[in-house]
């Protein structure tokens, strides 16, 4: 049964990695491009056989290397944004030169198709480029509040919400255990169920920004206990949802 959790886990890190860190880390529309273009190498580049076989190896190669120092955020896939230019590009002339092969579409638009695209592209990294979020950073404000709490407090648990517990724990050093995504019955099992009275324990999650802060009360912790929240921003500048931080501590009389 271990040996299977461990790789529905694996599994799940693979898909992550797939369809979530590396088309953010590299622009949506190139990881799209890509993946046309590289389906369109497969099926069309006969030609440039001997150099998809190169370009292919090298991909595989730096991903593999990355996988093998674990990749724990989406920066760490940027390094793809080179070969996902190239691919889109090919993919972007290739579907020209395929509609104007294989249609009777004018060749004048099959020309200008591929540009047209590219315009698109470069319109849309320009408007990502220049898209200021003022709440960009508010997982590095998170990490400082952490480690300001575990040079106050000699023993820390953290519990983070939305599968981020690896990546809290490789930026701070604390001690991270993922939880379910956080709901007022979550908050109230894990404080309910936390007994230790020399060690601190830390709520690290994303809700919604219409919620209120539980009380004690609804909690059902003991008035004597301290439940305080410690850190709190917007995760986007839509201001939807808040990356909160709250501390319990149980004090012993």
């Amino acid at each position: 049964m271990e040996t299977f959790a461990e790789n529905m886990e694996l599994l799940a890190d693979i898909f992550e990695l797939l369809f979530q860190k590396i088309p953010r880390g590299i622009f949506e529309p190139f990881a799209i491009g890509a993946v046309v273009g590289g389906f369109f190498s497969l099926l069309f580049s006969r030609r440039y056989k001997y150099f998809f076989f190169f370009f292919w190896g090298a991909i595989l190669f730096m991903l593999a290397w990355r996988l093998a120092i674990l990749i724990i955020s989406s920066r760490y896939t940027s390094f793809l944004i080179y070969p996902a230019v190239i691919l889109t590009v090919y993919a972007c002339f290739e579907a020209g030169r395929q509609l104007k092969k294989r249609t009777r579409i004018s060749r004048t638009f099959c020309r200008l198709l591929p540009l047209l695209i590219l315009s698109g592209i470069a319109l849309g990294c320009l408007g990502k480029t220049f898209h200021w979020d003022p709440y960009e950073y508010h997982r590095e404000g998170a990490y400082l509040t952490i480690r300001e709490q575990m040079k106050k407090y000699d023993k820390i648990q953290v519990l983070v919400s939305n599968g981020d517990a690896r990546r809290t724990k490789y930026y701070t050093g604390a001690v991270t255990r993922d939880i379910p995504d956080v709901t007022t019955k979550v908050l109230q099992q894990e404080v309910r169920n936390f007994k230790s009275a020399d060690t601190v324990l830390l709520l690290d999650v994303i809700e919604s920004a219409a919620a209120p802060m539980l009380t004690k009360e609804e909690l059902g912790v003991p008035e004597s206990a301290e439940w305080e929240r410690i850190y709190s921003s917007y995760t986007n500048r839509k201001e939807r949802r808040k990356h909160n931080i709250y501390r319990y501590r149980i004090r012993v009389p």
